[in-house]
């Protein structure tokens, strides 16, 4: 599904209204339906259910008031509670403040914060609130009444439910004012916001449901950059399939080159994820000194022996041996367990501008291009790079705390910047091209904080370059089923036990999963 930034959302709308002749009253009623109708799937309240709507002078507030009117006809008692003067009302609002009169629905202005006391009682009794105060075009700060009503709502234990975006949180980047709105329930239109997806905005909306008001793709503004959000859909769409008569060479041969002293685990566990996510043959390139220690963690997948330095890392002089394997392999993952060692470093740009297979570049396998990012553009073939923010940091010559502010923005100007395909891991992970397109991953949670994930994460998206997907599909693809596999094992065992073997061993859960779906 599209994501809009506030932006693109607002002309969207604009086109939907000026273009296509869509009134905004007939937008404004499809939304306060929508909201009316998710809030009583959501929650079934019962006949006479108190529900109290605090509603802004924009459109998000006329969304707000539709709503009330839906909800009265459904039997609810809905209150609405206008932060301002229905003076200040204009245009498609002030026409449905009149409406809520007619309706029997009881209204009150509320135009600061000593008549938000006088009608505390409204928002302290309510079974249920609704959100309507501020919509995705706001930001900055909380301020006067605005702010002491977001502050009552989240003191009452009641459900809240937010039209469009909580109050508070940015729609853009998800970052959250304080005071802001905590929902159970976000009722947004048309497509979903970045804001929703992000942290910290996502801890704020709790579910996201997207309501059709009749704004259509077409009317989406062009431009270099195209965000989705990616579905389970999604990704049972790109699942490889076995045929009846395959054999093991038609399932992907990949190859992972890592591994150092006191690092052979990272290996390991990349090469266990690649063949529980179903690749045919792997083979581990280890220095030769290091072969007795990893063996007994090699059980299906076969090692290479190569040289190696005097500290028993990887070395550049192995590029051209470990160059000739890779003509008869699909895929190659670099990094895991590599050490930051400066042979090892120099193999691993021997090889990404040498390998003529789609590539992940991963943990030491990326420390190797600091400073010298220029080299992945000149790669020899499709590169995916998986950072986590600390290590995108580091390659991109900026603090830790200006790539989380900024991860869409950076992730997508790299990708075009270094011509590869960023997965910047975190919640959630963005997945990036360098056409433009960009994918923000549902799945994985904070269990998964843990050492060895990435190098599951590896292993995955390696075996699925093997079976031939795009680095864009195979890193999108990758992401969900990593986070789904960490989602079912913290289901079993709980966020603080997790650690990477278990992502491992409930990967063909995750592959059941979007096999069967439901």
């Amino acid at each position: 599904m599209r994501v809009l930034t506030a932006e693109e959302m607002r002309a969207a709308d604009a086109h939907t209204i000026e273009t296509l002749g869509v009134p905004v009253l007939t937008l404004m009623e499809r939304a306060g339906a929508g909201v009316a109708a998710a809030l009583r799937a959501r929650f079934e309240p019962a006949r006479g259910c108190a529900v109290t709507l605090l509603c802004g002078r924009g459109n998000n507030g006329g969304d707000g008031m539709v709503a009330a009117r839906h909800l009265r006809k459904a039997g609810c008692r809905p209150t609405v509670l206008l932060l301002g003067r229905a003076k200040d009302l204009a245009g498609p609002n002030r026409t449905n403040w009149a409406r809520l009169e007619k309706a029997g629905v009881p209204r009150f202005e509320v135009a600061d914060e000593t008549a938000l006391a006088r009608h505390a009682k409204k928002i302290q009794g309510a079974e249920l609130l609704v959100d309507a105060i501020l919509g995705t075009g706001a930001r900055g700060p909380l301020e006067g009444v605005v702010l002491a009503a977001c502050r009552a709502m989240n003191a009452v234990p009641a459900p809240r439910v937010a039209a469009d975006v909580p109050t508070g949180v940015d729609a853009t980047t998800g970052e959250a004012q304080a005071g802001a709105v905590r929902a159970e329930l976000t009722v947004t239109f048309a497509f979903p916001k970045p804001g929703h997806l992000l942290h910290p905005g996502r801890a704020f909306c709790g579910s996201v449901e997207v309501v059709d008001i009749g704004i259509p793709e077409a009317a989406i503004p062009g431009g270099e950059r195209r965000l989705e959000a990616f579905a389970p859909s999604d990704a049972a769409a790109l699942m490889p399939r076995r045929a009846p008569t395959a054999h093991k060479g038609d399932m992907g041969r990949v190859r992972i080159v890592g591994g150092g002293p006191g690092m052979l685990g990272a290996p390991a566990l990349a090469a266990r994820a690649a063949l529980r996510a179903g690749a045919g043959l792997v083979t581990v390139c280890v220095p030769h000194a290091l072969y007795e220690a990893l063996a007994p963690l090699l059980l299906e997948a076969t090692a290479a022996l190569h040289a190696e330095s005097a500290e028993r890392t990887h070395t550049g002089r192995a590029a051209g041996a470990i160059l000739v394997e890779l003509e008869h392999d699909d895929a190659l993952a670099l990094g895991p367990g590599l050490t930051r060692h400066p042979e090892a470093a120099e193999l691993a740009r021997a090889l990404v501008a040498k390998a003529r297979v789609p590539m992940v570049v991963d943990a030491d396998g990326l420390n190797a291009f600091e400073g010298r990012t220029e080299l992945l553009a000149r790669a020899g073939a499709p590169v995916v790079i998986t950072p986590h923010a600390g290590e995108f940091a580091r390659l991109a010559g900026l603090s830790r705390g200006e790539v989380e502010r900024a991860r869409l923005e950076l992730a997508t100007d790299h990708a075009k910047r270094w011509n590869v395909t960023v997965m910047l891991k975190g919640a959630p992970t963005v997945v990036a091209a360098p056409d433009g397109r960009v994918r923000l991953n549902p799945t994985g949670n904070a269990g998964m904080a843990t050492g060895g994930s990435g190098d599951v994460l590896t292993g995955v998206l390696v075996a699925l370059l093997g079976r031939g997907l795009s680095a864009f599909d195979a890193a999108s693809l990758a992401a969900f089923l990593h986070g789904l596999a960490g989602d079912l094992a913290r289901d079993e065992l709980g966020e603080e036990s997790l650690v990477a073997g278990d992502l491992v061993a409930h990967l063909p859960g995750a592959f059941l999963a979007l096999r069967e779906p439901g």
